[in-house]
């Protein structure tokens, strides 16, 4: 038997492309310098921790904006020395967030988690040893029912819909990986953030900076979720335990900005590229970095192509 740990983002980064997953997973490569748009999403996943934390322990929400305050003055320093713009525009929509968004009210809300990690063994068809890991931005009691939360930023007012929601696997495997542990979570609800950079940002009206829906998985669809996962984990492990040539999906949608283009481009035509890995990308330094989703300002490559 094969022993593999995955995450989702690696599960997708594997099936959008192989060569992609190789430098990322295999290699372990990340680049030096985050893309602007990455290290927003970085402060407010951060942030959000912050303040979800401080709810979870009795905290009032000013309060709770209070000690993100105070947190990122104490890290100040070091978050601006990576991207001055990402932190004061992720500043800027959590504090909107805070005060004119967030479930103030808490009418039958109750924190359980924040962050919570989770590692489950899926089976496999060819009987391989997978287990998928990955990390739950909250898990909270609603009117009683158990919901998990995932925390999206995006560049534009155009949000996530149903159907992009239903479609995304994450949400499946999650629910999965918790209901497995023993938590009977109901659904996810996916809460967006919209970090676009608006001149007029306080004319802006909360309906275009933030937006909560509710997404859920019949029985079926959890089986045949899991059948697939366990079919790409076989996959996985056959190729990096196989051949060291890898499928390089030559495709706009694939390649157009993706972090990994430029060597994968020279490698094609036959060029060394360990001079340039070692100038523009260095090791990830924990299991829990993983390659960011390219162009998650640009909400049209979630659209649903027919």
């Amino acid at each position: 038997m094969a022993d593999l740990k995955v995450s989702h983002s690696q599960l997708q980064v594997w099936s959008s492309c192989e060569q992609k997953w190789y430098y990322s997973y295999l290699l372990g490569l990340q680049p030096k310098v985050k893309a602007h748009y990455f290290s927003t999403g970085d402060f407010c996943h951060k942030g959000l921790e912050v303040v979800y934390n401080k709810r979870r322990d009795g905290a009032s929400w000013d309060d709770a904006i209070r000690a993100l305050i105070r947190d990122w003055k104490e890290k100040a320093p070091e978050m601006m020395q990576e991207n001055v713009q990402s932190f004061n525009k992720a500043t800027r929509i959590l504090k909107r967030y805070v005060t004119q968004y967030a479930p103030k009210a808490d009418v039958g809300l109750r924190i359980l988690a924040v962050e919570l990690h989770f590692e489950v063994e899926f089976p496999t068809p060819a009987g391989n040893k997978v287990v998928v890991q990955g990390y739950i931005d909250l898990l909270v009691e609603l009117n009683g029912v158990l919901f998990a939360w995932d925390h999206k930023t995006i560049g534009s007012s155009t949000f996530w819909t149903q159907e992009e929601a239903m479609l995304d696997p994450q949400f499946g495997i999650y629910t999965l990986a918790l209901r497995a542990q023993g938590y009977p979570v109901k659904g996810f609800i996916v809460n967006q953030l919209n970090v676009y950079d608006y001149t007029k940002f306080e004319e802006q009206p909360n309906d275009k900076l933030f937006k909560r829906l509710e997404t859920y998985r019949t029985d079926d669809h959890l089986i045949a979720l899991q059948e697939n996962v366990g079919m790409m984990a076989d996959e996985l492990i056959a190729k990096r335990e196989g051949s060291k040539k890898f499928i390089r999906h030559l495709s706009k949608t694939t390649c157009k900005g993706c972090i990994f283009r430029q060597p994968c481009l020279y490698e094609m035509k036959g060029i060394n590229v360990d001079n340039l890995i070692a100038q523009d990308f260095v090791k990830r330094s924990s299991d829990r970095e993983e390659i960011p989703e390219e162009k998650i300002e640009d909400m049209s490559l979630y659209a649903l192509k027919f």
